[in-house]
């Protein structure tokens, strides 16, 4: 989302970064996270979301899937607004379902799974490791999330997570904490989302049927692209020699 630039940035500076990385996080998940029910419409039509969505849109800086993706789900939720939450609930349910439950082959891409879509990791060992690298960090999925520790949600959950105590490690004046942590970011990125989540995408979109659901695919994909460029350039900054 480009959020480095050529400045030298403060610690509080890289704790807002990495805050407003963790949200963005949160946001990618909880759709794969949580069902469309009538709650969940009423906090997507909401101010707060309005106006992110509308900053993405109007932002020159953000990578272009994002920006793409924040227009559709943007309008999306303008033409359905008098639509009545229960109707709409129902609509985004069914592609929902479709598109991140993979009920079956003739109905919707496969689950999103990286044991299911990488194309070096597809045997049981992959769980193993995620789950050693969570444990290492001190983490578990979540208890309301009941599913595999390769789910999206789950490791989109991990990075929010990893972004969220990177934050504090950097306000509480432990910059060694906060590298490390960054670091670990960008290495978990790299091994996994980066390396299946895009092709997950690629494929849902062919069978998205709402522009909400197509926008939070693009914003997906625009994020995963841009985020390995943007943790690099945190890193290679805060490792710079002093001038």
């Amino acid at each position: 989302m480009n959020m480095a630039n050529d400045a030298e940035l403060n610690p509080q500076e890289l704790a807002n970064i990495a805050r407003t990385r963790a949200a963005f996080y949160s946001f990618l998940s909880v759709h794969f996270t949580t069902l469309p029910d009538q709650a969940f419409v009423e906090r997507m039509r909401g101010e707060d979301m309005s106006s992110m969505l509308e900053a993405l849109v109007n932002d020159e800086s953000v990578e272009a899937d994002i920006t793409a993706g924040a227009s559709l789900m943007r309008d999306h939720l303008n033409k359905t607004r008098n639509v009545e939450m229960s109707e709409l609930s129902q609509a985004l349910g069914v592609d929902r379902t479709r598109l991140y439950r993979g009920l079956s082959p003739s109905y919707g891409p496969p689950p999103p799974y990286e044991m299911v879509w990488s194309k070096t990791r597809q045997d049981v060992g992959l769980l193993v490791d995620l789950a050693g690298t969570y444990r290492e960090m001190g983490l578990s999925p979540s208890p309301d999330v009941s599913e595999r520790m390769d789910y999206i949600g789950v490791e989109l959950d991990f990075m929010r997570e990893l972004a969220l105590r990177e934050a504090a490690a950097w306000e509480s004046n432990s910059p060694e904490s906060a590298a490390k942590l960054l670091e670990s970011q960008h290495v978990f990125l790299d091994a996994h989302l980066r390396e299946w989540v895009p092709f997950f995408v690629d494929k849902a979109l062919e069978q998205a049927e709402t522009d909400f659901y197509r926008g939070h695919l693009h914003m997906l994909r625009g994020f995963i692209a841009s985020e390995q460029q943007e943790l690099a350039s945190l890193l290679a900054e805060i490792h710079a020699p002093a001038a």
